[in-house]
């Protein structure tokens, strides 16, 4: 089981470059540390939809089409990572309590991205249901091909809070 602590987080952090009048810099939800290095953050809800209701047109066999929040997010997390990595040198970061974060507490390498979206429960849960049969394995498969951005189901992080606490 893969379980790693995030720690130090910040949260709302601007983190790619501003233009002249202060815009244009995506904006992470938390931004954190695992083992000293980056951590970038992104929440949804736990209500927000990683499916479309009905299968479409386009999908493909044995596949589901995905949310248009879902991918949406996805590309922000890209976005992100993109923005963090270009900025990263020239980035002057801030804590809490307004002070400077020395870049050796934040190191960064190919930062982590992380997307908390939805409740795989509600929305596909594991049955003898076809639909939540290909939803499930569309969701795995996409999750385990993907190197950039670790997706996790807000059930899913309950479930591991949830062994951490309880484990002896």
């Amino acid at each position: 089981m893969d379980i790693k602590f995030i720690s130090d987080f910040l949260s709302e952090q601007k983190i790619g470059l501003e233009n002249s009048e202060g815009r244009n810099s995506p904006k992470v939800d938390f931004l954190g540390q695992i083992s000293n290095f980056t951590v970038l953050i992104e929440l949804k809800t736990s209500k927000t939809e990683i499916f479309k209701k009905s299968r479409s047109n386009t999908s493909r066999a044995n596949t589901w089409s995905f949310s248009s929040a879902f991918i949406d997010g996805i590309s922000q997390c890209l976005g992100q990572k993109f923005s963090f990595d270009k900025s990263y040198e020239s980035k002057h970061f801030i804590d809490k309590n307004n002070h400077r974060i020395d870049k050796l507490k934040l190191m960064t390498l190919d930062p982590k991205s992380i997307f908390i979206i939805g409740n795989r429960q509600q929305e596909f849960p594991l049955d003898n249901n076809q639909d939540n049969i290909t939803k499930n394995e569309t969701f795995e498969r996409f999750r385990r091909n993907n190197k950039h951005i670790e997706i996790i189901t807000f059930d899913e992080l309950y479930e591991r809070a949830k062994y951490i606490i309880n484990h002896n």
